[in-house]
């Protein structure tokens, strides 16, 4: 069972819930105004949002989900990386 349940919403939020408090854990504003789907990553505290403008990447700063960034930027590097592991580079595991 999971310990959060993400949801996005139509005003520029994404809200990260506590399943056994029930409790709003945090809010991180988006840029855009309607976030239609939120998707946590299986095993690492990674979200991925999007919206009218695309697709959006969250990690926290810390590692400890207390403050979250948009980090997007780092996916063509995510994407080169394991292009280069599958044509027989060294095996690294890279979520994206």
């Amino acid at each position: 069972r999971s310990k959060y349940v993400v949801s996005g919403s139509d005003d520029s939020r994404i809200f990260i819930w506590n399943t056994a408090s029930g409790k709003i854990e945090r809010v991180l504003e988006v840029k855009d105004p309607i976030v239609d789907i939120v998707v946590p990553h299986p095993k690492q505290p990674i979200l991925v949002s999007t919206g009218r403008d695309g697709v959006t990447i969250w990690e926290p700063n810390d590692g400890e989900q207390s403050e979250w960034r948009n980090v997007s930027n780092k996916l063509t590097a995510i994407i080169e990386n394991n292009n280069k592991t599958r044509s027989g580079g060294s095996r690294r595991v890279m979520t994206h």
